[in-house]
């Protein structure tokens, strides 16, 4: 079974490394940098720059797990001597870059990013070391924490399939990923990230931070777990509801009635990695069932969601350079209240109105403070 897992984890490491530029272009490149280095030192930090664009990890979360500093390191190295050979004979003895050079060089690269896989399987796959952040970041696996506090082990086994189901959850920009669980490991994520690539293309299976105004997250809640599950799953529902092709709205019926019965896990990875974990997502059908069928409630919570959305880009705008710290403090607060409201939707489909009224006082300070209007009538639909 374990080689099973194994196989599909390989093939998933390759999937998402690649390299930021083209390798076809490699040669310009070369030509390109040999003629404005001015020195071998120059010519060295400028060959180690060229490494570090000939490996890239697509998963926004996953790529800061990995420790480059300690994968491939052979293979690294022999990539950049044969990049300082290059550079040396275009510079200082005037010669062009050559088919074998250009040859060779992608070749070092495939060479390099095998023996990145190879080492990052090796450290997912060490039993002995336990639990690391490949498995479940600084947290632990909800169903499994009770064998880490009786001492027991984990097996092979279950380490590569927490590292898989990381690897498989989609980014909803660059701190948190979401994964959900139905049957089949694969199928309800594999759905999501063809859909996902379809919509926003340039994030190769997931929602790149400049994407997430399309899913009207601002940048102040994009570190927000739950105000980013709540707004992605408004986004399929809309979706589903203005697609006409008929094969596509098949294929978002699917997604939208495998993650009603699903579970899942929501990686939150913000700037402090203290602050790294994992949240269990319960089942989603209360909620789904509650907020997302009932059209006239979705109606409000989409209202909501962009009006508040609209209000934090206000409050900025009005704050300007100068009132700007203090704005996004304040901001904070209202997120904070957003987060928990959203929380308690999510989880048990109810409305907290100890957040909802700490999120309102928060709304009339805002507007008194920073002139700006935000009309709240429409809340009292959420009470209904």
């Amino acid at each position: 079974m374990s080689s099973e897992v194994e196989a599909r984890l390989r093939d998933l490491l390759q999937r998402n490394l690649g390299t930021k530029i083209n390798l076809t272009k490699i040669g310009e490149e070369l030509e390109n940098v040999a003629k404005k280095v001015k020195s071998e030192r120059q010519l060295k930090n400028r060959a180690e720059d060229l490494v570090k664009q000939l490996y890239y990890f697509n998963h926004p979360l996953f790529r800061r797990v990995i420790n480059w500093g300690n994968v491939g390191r052979g293979a690294r190295m022999r990539l950049k001597e044969k990049i300082i050979e290059v550079l040396r004979k275009v510079r200082f003895r005037g010669e062009s870059v050559s088919k074998d050079d250009i040859d060779e060089i992608c070749r070092l690269v495939r060479e390099f990013h095998d023996e990145v896989i190879g080492d990052v399987m090796k450290e997912i796959s060490d039993a002995s070391k336990g639990l690391r952040r490949y498995h479940v970041l600084s947290s632990l696996a909800l169903s499994e924490t009770r064998n880490l506090y009786f001492g027991e082990s984990f097996r092979k086994e279950q380490l590569l399939e927490l590292t898989e189901k990381f690897l498989r959850s989609v980014g909803i920009g660059n701190r948190i990923s979401v994964y959900f669980e139905r049957g089949v490991l694969a199928d309800v994520q594999e759905n999501l990230r063809h859909l996902i690539l379809e919509r926003f293309p340039r994030g190769g299976g997931h929602i790149l931070r400049e994407d997430l105004r399309e899913l009207k997250i601002h940048e102040l809640e994009s570190s927000k777990p739950y105000i980013v599950l709540t707004k992605f799953l408004l986004w399929l529902y809309d979706n589903y509801d203005m697609e006409k092709d008929p094969e596509k709205k098949r294929l978002l019926e699917q997604i939208i009635d495998d993650l009603k019965g699903s579970t899942g896990m929501l990686y939150f990875m913000p700037s402090s990695k203290s602050e790294w974990r994992i949240i269990a997502i319960p089942s989603l059908n209360i909620f789904t069932l509650l907020w997302l069928e009932n059209s006239e409630r979705r109606k409000v919570l989409e209202m909501f969601c962009e009006q508040t959305f609209i209000f934090f880009d206000k409050v900025l705008r009005r704050a300007g350079r100068e009132e700007r710290k203090k704005a996004e403090n304040e901001l904070e607060i209202l997120a904070n209240a957003l987060e928990i409201f959203y929380k308690d939707l999510v989880e048990v489909g109810r409305v907290n109105f100890g957040a909802l009224r700490t999120l309102i006082d928060q709304v009339i300070y805002l507007s008194r403070s920073f002139r700006v209007s935000l009309s709240l009538s429409f809340i009292k639909y959420l009470t209904m």
